[in-house]
């Protein structure tokens, strides 16, 4: 059997090694994760309730830990040497001054044993009950109290938890995908370019700038992590050696410091989702990692540097190529961003000549050593400078082949090189050639590339597979790449080398072709053609970029692409631009034409900044190809969301965008005035003096996001003025002024300043002097609760209670409508309680309700008197209600036509468990149905139309009425606004009355009705969707025994139209979401489920996302799959839980435990997984019960329910177990 506390003093021992490592690097956090660890796990071993004072006072004298009531005492200490002399001040110093602090009896934790000497000292204490055998704490002790303490299985237990305690990155960087480990980032054997083969060989080389960079980074690395941010940042152009830094800074860090390093590839599907968990794993222990190529998802890597925040043991240096929007201060905010340093690859670094001279001294070297029998000499080190051009790629491709023919390096040339590079992939035929630079041709200008074959036999599949086999390019999320882009730009180069008639038509030239034949060869445009567009302009490439645009086949499906295309992409104002510089291409211009479309965009700028926002309407000002109404509509777009006097004219770009605004509206022919001049830093500041404080706050508030905009306005007056500001303010803007100011991140501690200095008797004059508007005061009053955490409710108490004993102001309360009576009640009662109460009981509930029977209120304004009412008193809300639907008069005919009003107030008497009356109803009948039958707006129709599914007399009216006659259905379906979700509340409806009429307003929906824009809601809502309409089909083929089979004919639209995002949704999908999905779609057609959707499970079950799905959805999604059928779902459902279980694991955290019981019971036809999974899952299943043991029902509902669902041996234990809880 194992020797489990032999192998738990290894693990505390190991750790405490570590620890001990860390402190002798100066990690002064060591001492800190000594303590903490120490507090977690005596808890765990003797049940202590410890907690650490040194989070409660800074360094605390002789004790580090304790419990609350003071009986136990721990003091942790790190002491090397001399432990006697340690262990006899620590009690000295306890009894001299805990001892009457009241704490009494302490323990003394130390990270190594005793020596045999120091035990031999008599430390016992009566005093303080302190001996020895008993008080003296470490690795060896702790296993001989387990050892003679615990059974084997309680060790187990002990043994799990330190695995997971110690050493949780460990046990968790085995579960992360996004996030590699340096090893199995760099652990590509390509033969030219290894960067761990580079390192391992000693190959690296950094100039004298980069050595220093290393060891500024080195010297923040011995710095608490815990007092500052530790982020860099590095740009530089392609191959200049940015990567390759790194790899060095992390071995180092590795061998100095102990610090693991981690390398993320940023991609264009890179999401911050994503990396979330895993630099929770990463930030267990001291962590380096390199984040590479931000430039491809410019939004996702700022994201990250602001979550970086939340980790303070991580570090990481920011890798970026060269990018045109590095100044660009809105798109590019990264590169703005507070770094330790930032630091560009210039000339210096990536010119250096003796860093190019030693690298290759350095090969030669090697080479000398591992080839002794050839020859090797550098020659002419100028033509070398030449050939390779500081590419230092190039240079180990050359180097390559040096290493393997020795001779003369200076003999070499670009025919040679390309001629060597070309062999030795040994291409096998044509086809392989033509793919290999097809690729090639796209990536090298970092483009991801889909597999689109560019030849049609039979083979194609196997080439492709062939070239992958030979390690040119691999998978990469969606797309395949490869290594490098440089990689590939070499081998496109050495491929056209080969061939006279692709040479002669230069490397450029073929390249655009290969480019252009990639987009002719797909169906449909990838989805990164933003990206291509992007990239191919950067490079100066805008030729290309102009064929492509201009390409019939291409622009048609440019144009399904963009509209299609939700959220716009960041780079998107950079293909907006290039498409808006084409003549004679009227792409733009429909783009535009699309309403719908047009608001996207605007909606994508209004984001931007002032000076992106002038070119787009400098663009479409002077685009010809755009007509004068679509220019008009589009400038009413753009004003009602960004309207004129809104924008900041004291902001210079502000001011430059308030006349393009103009000057637009001069071309449409509406003339304006023109706007004054631009403004400085002293405008800004008479700006805010001049400003009401409410316009001011509120303009703080929508501009947050800028952040140094409002900076300069919070700042550039001092706090007095800001206190001047809110003396001098009306009483009733106080409070929403403040709650503006609290909820802007930079201006939150202003705010929390102003309400500390405004005294009870300022707000009482202030509020006093607005005594003619008690709602007023009372919302202002209620906006003021967000700061009632400052002293405990008091200040707003003693106001209110003040405010009320005035009697003039009482007296206008008294006078208050009953709509503002009850929402100044509404306000006041989460300050004061009692003080609403008593005010509410003013008014008698036969006095309110009579006043609500003779008034003239609409239902709607009843509803909400009536809701505000029952926050003060649900029992008199309640009374008020039954006297108005027991009152002959109160449902006059005018209450009776608001059918928004009728349904709020039939769901308000819901909520009572009230009904109307007989009589009432068929009042409420009567009056509604004309009402329905004038009523234009189907969807209000339907929202009103459940209220009668028991009088179908009435909904045989509605049904059988004009608006409901076909012609006029399919004629309101065409409106994009009336979508798949408003059908679904009529449909069901009008079937109920009219079977025959559903069926045939139904019929004559066209399939594409289902795949309009609108209607491109999220995959499950689809799904649900159109199963609803099954019943139609069904019901219909029942009674009439024909068969009607129109919601297949709009599945196989769904799946098949080229313009339906369904599919690409599906694969999108969370697999618990596409799971129930797939169970609708296959109850409507086995056939096309099993042909469009089970290939994407299949994918699924392959490779997981990194999904927030959890235990109980997943199991309720399984089980509906294999219910389905089970031979064929069965292998799928193992495979999928198999692929899904570490994310489950994590998730199941996060669960109750009936939930956990649920789900596991869902997914008990896979005993055998599950009773393993179980295994896996006990410590939290156990927790979980341990939190809900004091429940009254856990004994008769939680614990039954977790008995029914382990069924297994592992589960069996783990009842066991939880029942002796």
């Amino acid at each position: 059997m194992r020797e489990i506390p032999q192998e738990i003093e290894g693990l505390i021992t190991t750790y405490f090694s570590q620890l001990r490592k860390d402190a002798d690097n100066g990690w002064t956090n060591a001492y800190k994760k000594a303590e903490d660890f120490y507090c977690r796990f005596l808890n765990k071993v003797y049940g202590w309730n410890l907690y650490n004072r040194n989070y409660h006072k800074k360094n605390e004298s002789d004790i580090d830990l304790a419990t609350y009531d003071k009986n136990i005492t721990v003091q942790v200490t790190a002491q090397k040497d001399n432990k006697k002399g340690k262990i006899e001040r620590t009690i000295k110093g306890f009894k001299n001054r805990k001892i009457k602090q009241g704490y009494k009896s302490l323990y003394i934790a130390f990270f190594e044993d005793l020596s045999e000497s120091e035990k031999e000292n008599d430390f016992n204490d009566a005093t303080i009950n302190f001996s020895n055998e008993k008080n003296i704490l470490t690795p060896s002790s702790l296993k001989a109290y387990i050892q003679s303490n615990f059974t084997y299985q309680e060790q187990l237990d002990v043994y799990n938890f330190l695995k997971q305690e110690l050493f949780p990155q460990e046990e968790g960087v085995q579960s992360i995908a996004c996030i590699r480990s340096i090893d199995q980032a760099f652990d590509k054997t390509d033969e030219f370019y290894s960067n761990s083969k580079f390192l391992e060989n000693n190959w690296i080389v950094l100039s004298k700038h980069e050595f220093q960079l290393f060891k500024n980074i080195r010297k923040n690395s011995k710095v608490n992590l815990y007092e500052g941010e530790q982020n860099y940042l590095l740009v530089g152009s392609s191959c200049s050696g940015k990567t390759t830094f790194s790899l060095f800074v992390a071995s180092m860090l590795a061998k100095q410091t102990l610090i693991k390093s981690f390398y993320l590839k940023v991609t264009e599907a890179t999401r911050l989702s994503d990396v979330k968990k895993e630099l929770v794993i990463l930030n267990n222990q001291f962590s380096f990692l390199i984040i590479d190529d931000i430039q491809n998802n410019i939004n996702f890597s700022d994201e990250l540097f602001v979550e970086l925040k939340n980790f303070n043991q991580i570090q990481t240096i920011f890798l970026s190529r060269n990018t045109s929007i590095i100044d660009d201060e809105f798109n590019g905010q990264i590169y703005h961003r507070k770094f330790v340093w930032k630091k560009r690859y210039n000339n210096q670094i990536t010119c250096d000549e003796n860093r190019i001279r030693e690298l290759v001294q350095n090969r030669k070297r090697f080479y000398t050593q591992r080839h002794p029998d050839k020859a090797y000499e550098i020659g002419d080190l100028n033509k070398v400078l030449e050939l390779v051009n500081f590419n230092l790629l190039k240079l180990s491709i050359l180097l390559h082949f040096w290493g393997k023919d020795g001779g003369l390096l200076s003999d070499f040339d670009n025919e040679i090189l390309n001629e060597r590079f070309y062999n030795s992939y040994d291409f096998k035929n044509k086809d392989e050639i033509q793919l290999t630079l097809r690729y090639a041709s796209v990536y090298s200008y970092n483009i991801p590339f889909q597999p689109q074959l560019p030849f049609s036999d039979a083979n194609g599949l196997t080439v492709f597979e062939r070239l992958k086999d030979k390690g040119l390019f691999f998978k990469e999320d969606k797309f395949f790449v490869f290594h490098h882009t440089a990689f590939a730009d070499l081998i496109a180069q050495s491929i056209i080398s080969q061939f006279p008639d692709l040479k002669s038509k230069g490397v450029a030239g073929v390249k655009k072709k290969q480019i252009i034949d990639y987009l002719s060869a797909i169906d449909s445009l990838p989805e990164n053609f933003g990206t291509l567009v992007q990239n191919l302009s950067e490079n100066g490439d805008s030729k290309i970029v102009a064929e492509i645009l201009n390409m019939p086949n291409i622009k048609s499906s440019i144009l399904e692409y963009y509209l299609e295309l939700k959220p716009l992409p960041f780079n998107f104002s950079n293909t907006l631009i290039i498409v808006g510089g084409l003549t004679d291409n009227s792409l733009l211009g429909d783009l535009l034409n699309d309403r719908e479309f047009t608001k996207r965009v605007i909606s994508y700028y209004s984001l931007k900044s002032y000076a992106s926002q002038k070119e787009l309407l400098k663009l479409l000002r002077e685009y010809e190809l755009l007509n004068h109404n679509s220019k008009k509509a589009f400038l009413e777009d753009f004003e009602s969301m960004m309207p004129f006097h809104k924008i900041r004219v004291f902001e210079q770009d502000g001011y430059h965008l308030k006349n393009e605004i103009l000057s637009f509206k001069e071309v449409l022919g509406e003339m304006e005035t023109q706007i004054g001049q631009s403004v400085d830093n002293i405008q800004i500041k008479t700006f805010v003096k001049e400003t009401p404080i409410n316009e001011l706050t509120l303009g703080i508030y929508q501009d947050r996001k800028n952040q140094k905009l409002t900076i300069q306005r919070l700042f550039v007056l001092d706090f007095s003025f800001w206190m001047e500001k809110f003396y001098s303010a009306p009483f009733s803007l106080l409070g929403n002024c403040l709650a503006e100011l609290k909820k802007t991140d930079v201006a939150r501690q202003l705010a929390f300043d102003i309400y500390k200095n405004l005294s009870v008797d300022l707000l009482l004059q202030s509020a006093l002097e607005d005594k003619n508007k008690p709602v007023k005061i009372s919302k202002s009053l209620n906006e003021l609760i967000n700061f009632r955490a400052f002293d405990n409710n008091q200040k707003l108490d003693e106001l209110l209670n003040r405010l009320i004993a005035d009697k003039a102001f009482y007296a206008k309360i008294s006078q208050l409508s009953l709509t503002d009576f009850a929402r100044f009640l509404s306000d006041i009662y989460d300050i004061n309680k009692e003080v609403a109460r008593s005010i509410f009981s003013s008014r008698t509930s036969n006095e309110i309700a009579e006043k609500l029977i003779r008034d003239k209120e609409s239902l709607y304004s009843v509803t909400q008197i009536i809701n505000n009412l029952n926050k003060v008193s649900s029992e008199s809300a309640k009374e008020i209600l039954l006297k108005l639907i027991n009152a002959e008069s109160f449902l006059s005919n005018e209450k009776l036509t608001d059918l928004n009003g009728l349904h709020e107030f039939k769901q308000c008497l819901k909520g009572y468990n009230l009904y109307l009356k007989k009589e009432s109803i068929e009042t409420v009948a009567e009056s509604t149905v004309d009402a329905l039958l004038n009523e234009t707006d189907l969807t209000k129709v339907a929202k009103t139309l459940p209220g009668f599914k028991k009088n179908k007399d009435v909904l045989i009216r509605v049904f059988s009425s004009n608006q409901f006659s076909v012609s006029n259905f399919v004629r309101i379906a065409k409106n994009e606004d009336f979508r798949i979700s408003h059908l679904q509340q009529i449909l069901p409806k009008l079937i109920d009355a009219d079977l025959e009429l559903g069926h045939k307003i139904y019929t004559s929906l066209s399939d594409e009705y289902f795949i309009k824009p609108s209607n491109r809601t999220y995959f499950q809502g689809v799904c649900h969707a159109i199963f609803s309409f099954v019943k139609i089909d069904k019901q219909y083929s029942n009674k009439y025994q024909v068969a009607s089979t129109k919601t297949q004919s709009i599945l196989k639209t769904l799946c098949t139209n080229r313009t339906s995002t369904f599919l690409r949704k599906a694969r999108n999908t969370e697999i618990d979401k596409f799971l129930n999905g797939f169970q609708q779609t296959w109850i409507i057609s086995e056939e096309l489920t099993r042909h469009y959707l089970t290939p994407i499970l299949v994918d699924k079950a392959k490779e997981s996302k990194k999904e927030n799905v959890n235990l109980s959805t997943f199991g309720q999604g399984i089980k509906r799959l294999i219910d389905l059928d089970k031979d064929e779902h069965l292998t799928i459902a193992k495979q999928l839980f198999e692929t899904y279980r570490p994310i489950l694991k994590q998730t199941t955290k996060n669960l109750d435990i009936r939930k956990i019981s649920y789900g596991l019971e869902q997914l008990s036809i896979l005993a055998n997984e599950v009773d393993l999974f179980a295994q896996e899952i006990s410590e939290i299943i156990e927790d979980k019960c341990k939190i809900e043991r004091n429940r009254d029902d856990f004994k008769t509902g939680a614990l039954p329910e977790l008995t029914k669902a382990l069924k297994g041996k592992n589960g069996k234990k783990i009842i066991e177990k939880v029942t002796k809880l």
